[in-house]
């Protein structure tokens, strides 16, 4: 922000950091800015009410935030040895150029910290920055080519946190099924006839758009006869797929075999399922396949 309002000085260079050998060197004609954080401390006084007084203007309402006040300083450093061999005709530039920051540095929004949001995750949100001083540093009281602007500042803090990757979730399709599930009993079929439809009532409930969805299959390694149904996007083992007709009934068909030597009993597995998750149970429902 100093860098910006500043634009167009050719004698002022910005740093937020001391390295300042490479820059306060022999003829050179500029006055250096250096910002420094002095102190941080939280602020006691105000309370659990602080989130209140703030308002709701950031995401540090979302998140476990710290609240903290302090002082930072604007250091404005003139070259030890300018271009005219005399530093103390640079003290005019030294205060030319605090007069400007100084405007720069009172502009509104900085002082009521929206000038430091920047729509990223910056770690803090300030509700507040002043200037409170400005003078000489105190422990270089003599340094006639320093002076320092003291500001106090009040905010939010927080730990910066790495942006999720994906999309946003926005709504969470969910599907709930009431237990137990209404079971047919004395379930019969013969071999080599039709196909038996088996009705079954299932209090099955859709959110956000689940799909409504009932999943069977057939127990055992070699199961007598075939169930009939919907195999798009259902999971791997024989399962099959059925939705509820007009009534809300899920109808499974079961078609049996051709011939069978011995009567058996055949044995479904009933589930909510997903392709991708495993398969939720809600029960087991036998036929008693007759030779």
């Amino acid at each position: 922000m100093l860098s910006d309002g500043l634009a167009g000085m050719d004698n002022i260079v910005v740093r937020p950091r001391d390295d300042l050998a490479d820059l306060l060197v022999a003829d050179t004609d500029r006055v250096v800015i250096v910002v420094r954080l002095l102190t941080a401390a939280s602020d006691n006084q105000l309370g659990d009410d602080a989130r209140e007084r703030l308002g709701q203007r950031g995401d540090y309402q979302l998140r476990a935030s710290l609240f903290l006040t302090g002082e930072v300083a604007v250091d404005f450093i003139v070259a030890e040895t300018p271009q005219d061999g005399d530093a103390e005709l640079n003290r005019p530039l030294l205060l030319k150029v605090l007069d400007k920051a100084l405007v720069v540095l009172h502009e509104e929004n900085l002082r009521k910290g929206r000038a430091f949001q920047t729509g990223n995750d910056i770690g803090f949100d300030l509700t507040g920055f002043r200037l409170t001083g400005l003078g000489p540093v105190a422990e270089q009281k003599d340094n006639f080519r320093m002076l320092r602007a003291t500001y106090h500042y009040a905010g939010r803090f927080w730990p910066v946190e790495l942006l999720a990757e994906g999309n946003v979730i926005q709504t969470l399709p969910t599907r709930i099924a009431v237990l137990p599930v209404q079971i047919p009993q004395n379930i019969q079929a013969n071999a080599g006839s039709e196909d038996v439809t088996i009705p079954l009532h299932v209090d099955l409930r859709s959110l956000n758009g689940a799909p409504v969805r009932l999943v069977a299959r057939m127990k055992g390694a070699s199961p007598p006869g075939q169930l009939v149904g919907d195999t798009t996007n259902v999971p791997p083992g024989g399962y099959v797929a059925y939705i509820p007709n007009a009534e809300g009934v899920f109808e499974l068909v079961y078609r049996p075999p051709a011939s069978l030597s011995n009567d058996t009993q055949v044995r479904i597995s009933l589930g909510l399922a997903h392709t991708e998750r495993a398969t939720i149970s809600l029960g087991e429902l036998s036929i008693r396949v007759a030779s």
